[in-house]
């Protein structure tokens, strides 16, 4: 089969395709009259495996290490299951290093929204992350709502929610009002 043929069954580019062939990873048949690539069930299954492994992040010298093994009827199996076992432990360190990254910047995002907050006069500020990703901010305030988003919102997609209470005093002649405030900061994640 061609190359585009190749490249559509196993779910690769021609770019691709081409590429892993030049630096030979797979070793198509040439025709002898057009010199074009002639790829095999096996060519393109070899491809579906590298397309896969490379979504797992395993490198160009790695899947060819894997499929010399898959090659070799005489490989141990434990040999392969070496090299896997190193790629998820690898790929563990990584979600590790991502997750405390992620909290580091969770943390930061709290602590910048509180001290910005706390520079403009509101107070009594509660923040809550979310589990859809996001930070809930609780506050009464006397600020105008405009000056908080102008604080905020440079860095932080906000959302906003006000709740206003009225109250009678009943020992004065004098209503008042409570603003009570939610904001719902997006987290990158």
């Amino acid at each position: 089969m061609n190359i585009g043929k190749a490249a559509s069954l196993s779910g690769l580019s021609i770019k691709t395709v081409r590429y892993y062939s030049d630096i030979g990873i797979i070793e198509p048949d040439i025709h002898s009259d057009t010199g074009y690539r002639i790829f095999s069930s096996n060519d393109v299954a070899k491809l579906q495996f590298i397309g896969k492994a490379r979504k797992f992040n395993f490198g160009i010298e790695e899947c060819r290490e894997l499929l010399a093994l898959y090659e070799n009827k005489d490989r141990p199996s434990k040999n392969v299951k070496k090299l896997t076992l190193e790629k998820i432990a690898e790929i563990d360190i990584k979600l590790s290093e991502l997750k405390i990254k992620n909290q580091k910047n969770i943390k930061n995002t709290i602590t910048d929204v509180k001290e910005k907050l706390l520079k403009i006069g509101v107070s009594n500020i509660k923040i809550q992350e979310t589990k859809s990703g996001t930070l809930k901010i609780s506050y009464y305030s006397v600020v105008h709502i405009d000056t908080i988003k102008k604080a905020l919102a440079k860095e932080h997609q906000l959302v906003l929610n006000k709740q206003s209470k009225n109250n009678k005093n009943n020992n004065s002649s004098s209503d008042y009002q409570i603003n009570v405030y939610q904001l719902t900061i997006k987290l990158d994640k």
